[in-house]
């Protein structure tokens, strides 16, 4: 009786495992905690994604999180892009983090706040390494309730 139990929850498990490795899942993504919840200006956040499939649309998306003691309504960055080829761009980026009332724009859940910035439907022009860095661009030194900025890549459903 045994034998045909362990038989039993193997097939299980096997099914269980086929299930969640057919499911799709981002093609990149990762997250930078910021220590004590500080955001500093000097604090740079670095991403390195490697691109094979440049035929495909993918939608690219930065997060950030702050706890719901954050200040402001909104967050500025810097975003430097570096191309395969070595080529750089800097391009200032704004995320809203609550209206003018208070209320809270992004994903709310408990505590913490994430608010993203997607760039929907966009083609990768050459297959290799990108580099993405992330730096704050308000006029304050520091950015205090701030515990994370993160950046996910998914292929799109526009494709």
């Amino acid at each position: 009786m045994i034998r045909g139990s362990r038989l039993v929850n193997f097939m299980a498990a096997g099914m269980l495992l086929l299930l969640v490795s057919c499911e799709k899942g981002p093609y990149f993504s990762e997250v930078r905690n910021f220590k004590n919840n500080v955001w500093e200006a000097k604090d740079q956040q670095k991403f390195e994604v490697e691109i094979t499939d440049t035929s495909v649309l993918y939608d690219i998306i930065f997060f950030l999180r702050v706890d719901t003691d954050y200040d402001y309504n909104n967050a500025w960055i810097y975003l430097h892009s570096t191309l395969p080829d070595k080529k750089e761009y800097k391009e200032a980026h704004q995320f809203f983090i609550s209206n003018e009332n208070g209320e809270w724009l992004g994903k709310k859940s408990g505590s913490l706040v994430e608010s993203e910035m997607i760039f929907s439907g966009r083609k990768f022009p050459q297959a290799g390494k990108y580099k993405f860095v992330i730096e704050q661009a308000t006029t304050q030194k520091r950015l205090s309730h701030i515990s994370d900025v993160g950046l996910k890549i998914i292929k799109s459903k526009k494709s």
